[in-house]
């Protein structure tokens, strides 16, 4: 199990990939089934759609 929140490195987000399992501070956790990256205004935000129809959200 991956475990990610807001200090998580740019380039361990970037290596998580649909069909790992991983959990955030707040309780939340469980497969990825999408991976979204949205680059904004020179931020990445970082939106793992899991399998239990929960959404993990991080912004670098």
């Amino acid at each position: 199990m991956i475990e990610v929140n807001q200090n998580t490195s740019s380039q361990q987000l970037d290596t998580i990939q649909e069909g790992d399992q991983i959990c955030y501070k707040h309780g939340k956790f469980g497969l990825v089934e999408k991976i979204q990256i949205i680059l904004s205004k020179g931020r990445k935000k970082y939106f793992y759609k899991l399998k239990n129809d929960r959404t993990i959200f991080v912004m670098r």
